[in-house]
């Protein structure tokens, strides 16, 4: 009865723990990623302004050769979605195009099913024409589910980016 105790005890204790962590974790979540190319904002346009555009240079392709895609929509227009399921590097998701500024900017919506369980994040893709190149920025952002917020505790999320 004694050896019960001592592990409800120290269940409660490590629920408890978990929830303190859950509690003071961030709330919301945003990364970015920047690179300067060396192309006027209309030919680097054409590389983010659909979803089979941005699937030629996306690095999952490499984690998961073999995974499996599907495109419902007309490409390039909002409400298109791309969806995928692989191994467990890339895991199931699909990315919603929602809105397109020609020339400057794609913004959408990526929801991921696994392996972590369902996350949802908007991605912004913005273009900033210099006189000879095109610096283009890339952010994810969104709110931290409470186990996001724990492993964030743990984890360093951006580097996972």
């Amino acid at each position: 009865m004694k050896a019960i105790k001592t592990i409800v005890i120290i269940l409660l204790v490590l629920a408890g723990i978990v929830g303190i962590l859950g509690a003071m974790g961030e709330k919301t979540f945003r990364y970015e990623r920047s690179v300067t190319i060396a192309a006027p904002a209309q030919a680097v346009w054409g590389h983010v302004n659909s979803l089979g555009a941005m699937d030629k240079w996306s690095p999952w392709n490499e984690k998961d050769p073999a995974m499996k895609k599907s495109l419902e929509g007309e490409d390039g227009k909002p409400g298109a979605v791309a969806k995928w399921e692989g191994n467990s590097d890339v895991g199931k998701g699909e990315h919603r195009l929602d809105s397109l500024i020609d020339g400057k900017g794609v913004r959408s919506h990526l929801t991921m099913f696994t392996p972590f369980g369902e996350m949802q994040s908007n991605i912004d893709v913005d273009l900033s024409a210099a006189s000879d190149s095109t610096k283009v920025t890339w952010g994810m952002h969104g709110e931290n589910g409470f186990m996001s917020r724990v492993m964030g505790m743990f984890m360093d999320m951006d580097a996972m980016i």
